[in-house]
C-alpha cells in the first residue's frame, strides 16, 4: 500500500484530499497544526471505510523546534512515503 502525506489536513482542500487519497487505498500521514478531537474522530471514520491507516502528525509551520519534532516524528515511522501534498498555508 502506498502512503501520502498530506500538511494542512484538517479542513477545505486538505480535508479533501484525505478522503480523495484513503478512497485510492493510500495511508495518509495528515499532519496539523494542533490536536483536534473532530479530526481525529473523522480520521477513525475514513479509515474504517477505506480499511487504511492515517497517522495524524501535529506540528506549526511557524515553528522550526516543532517542524523538526514533527518531521522526527514522520521518518520513525519508517514508511517509504510515495506522495507529498504540501497543502498548509495562509492567506495574508
Amino acid at each position: 500500500m502506498k502512503t501520502v502525506v498530506i500538511t494542512g489536513s484538517n479542513r477545505g482542500l486538505g480535508l479533501t484530499l484525505v478522503k480523495e487519497f484513503a478512497e485510492s487505498k493510500y495511508n495518509i500521514i495528515a499532519c496539523i497544526r494542533k490536536k483536534n478531537a473532530d479530526f481525529e474522530y473523522y480520521c477513525r471514520q475514513i479509515e474504517e471505510e477505506n480499511n487504511i491507516k492515517i497517522f495524524p502528525v501535529f506540528f506549526d509551520l511557524t515553528d522550526k523546534n516543532q517542524i523538526e519534532e514533527g518531521m522526527q516524528t514522520i521518518t520513525d515511522m519508517d514508511l517509504k512515503i510515495d506522495v507529498l501534498v504540501n497543502n498548509a498555508g495562509i492567506n495574508i
